[in-house]
């Protein structure tokens, strides 16, 4: 009995390994979408997750504005990937209401990628009204190649400046990198605001000042509005059997504009069975069927993507349960222990004490949800496996 599992043990590390080896052959296969086509559908979608969050807007508003007396005031904006925390950053960015008073706003888009002389480089070139970003900094190698040359130019740049800095798509949960960024920005001047995007509540923790700012799901009106006007297009009579269904597809929605966005594009202008597979198939597989510009994995490849190895088998493992199953955690950390699959970043930790590292990692990215004591629950969210737990 002990062989047999031992033997079930291997045959399922080779599953996991064919499967690490194969999501990196499938991301080399996809074709990148020129930028300017990935602009317009970036911006469409913008435009749809704006929907419901006049709210969440004015609040964050109120929470910057508040203090108007704190040299650096840091809210991240955090939440499951999907959400439109960009989308929301923007709405507030371009804000001309009452209560800004600025001189300058910056939009830093770092694509999950953390370069500090970059970030110090490109804030430099908006506030001095360049469009070449980091490249004027660039031609002189000695400013950019020195990160002391570059803070005093930021700190000058920005002097008795009041600025709304958006730092969008923030991921580094560095302690030290994410000190030193705020560092740098608290030394500028005496009125700086900071709105952070980030998928991390790792993230948002270390880089607050202010409490962050959980987005939560739309409800499903907000989710309907999305759907039906990406679905029907503006105006005109809609088919009530097409209506019935439709409502039906965004409840599978839960919250999230990006995936309401989706399956409206999905079914736009469709006949009947393309309506019923967006109500009734899985979402990997309606992206994958359908020649779709809107890609809903992007982002949530990425996050995948940037995982350690170790970290991509043990969520890849995750896959082998079915919807719905309740697994017990340490028996799930035993389990990845004995596939050889927890490594240590350090080489000195511990397998049980890395796994739980690797808990709290997908945790803080919103792959694991806290539920149940000592227990998982399998769900999926636009297939990739998503687990509840508590511990």
């Amino acid at each position: 009995m002990y062989d047999t599992r031992v033997n079930r043990m291997k045959i399922l590390r080779k599953r996991l390994d064919l499967l690490a080896r194969d999501s990196v052959v499938f991301s080399l296969m996809q074709h990148p979408k020129s930028d300017l086509e990935q602009s317009d559908i970036q911006e469409e979608f913008y435009r749809a997750a704006i929907v419901g969050r006049d709210s969440d807007k004015e609040k964050i508003k109120e929470l910057m504005l508040e203090n108007d007396t704190e040299t650096l005031s840091i809210i991240p904006i955090v939440g499951l990937v999907g959400l439109g925390k960009t989308a929301l950053a923007r709405l507030i960015f371009h804000d001309q209401g009452e209560g800004w008073n600025l001189d300058l706003r910056i939009w830093i888009g770092l694509n999950r990628k953390f370069d500090l002389k970059n970030i110090a480089a490109d804030i430099i070139s908006q506030a001095n009204g360049t469009k070449e970003g980091s490249s004027e900094i660039n031609t002189n190698i000695q400013i950019h190649e020195n990160l002391q040359l570059l803070k005093d130019r930021l700190q000058k740049t920005l002097h008795d400046k009041r600025c709304l800095i958006v730092l969008d798509d923030l991921c580094s949960i560095d302690k030290s990198q994410l000190d030193e960024l705020k560092e740098m920005l608290r030394r500028t001047n005496k009125w700086i605001k900071v709105l952070v995007t980030t998928s991390s509540e790792i993230t948002a923790e270390l880089m607050h000042t202010f409490p962050p700012y959980k987005l939560f799901p739309l409800s499903e009106d907000d989710c309907w509005e999305i759907f039906s006007e990406k679905a029907f297009g503006d105006g005109g009579t809609v088919n009530a059997c097409l209506k019935k269904i439709g409502k039906q597809i965004v409840k599978r929605c839960d919250g999230i504009p990006s995936l309401a966005h989706f399956l409206g594009s999905v079914v736009h202008n469709q006949v009947m069975d393309v309506w019923l597979a967006a109500r009734d198939e899985p979402i990997w597989k309606l992206e994958s069927t359908y020649s779709m510009k809107v890609k809903v994995f992007s982002s949530l490849n990425q996050i995948y993507y940037d995982m350690p190895s170790a970290l991509k088998l043990c969520f890849l493992y995750l896959s082998v349960f079915p919807k719905g199953s309740i697994i017990d955690k340490e028996k799930l950390i035993r389990q990845w222990i004995a596939l050889d699959i927890i490594g240590s970043k350090h080489g000195t930790l511990p397998s049980y004490v890395q796994a739980e590292m690797y808990i709290q990692d997908l945790l803080s990215i919103h792959f694991l949800q806290v539920r149940k004591t000592h227990s998982v629950s399998h769900q999926v969210f636009v297939g990739l496996t998503v687990f509840s737990f508590t511990v």
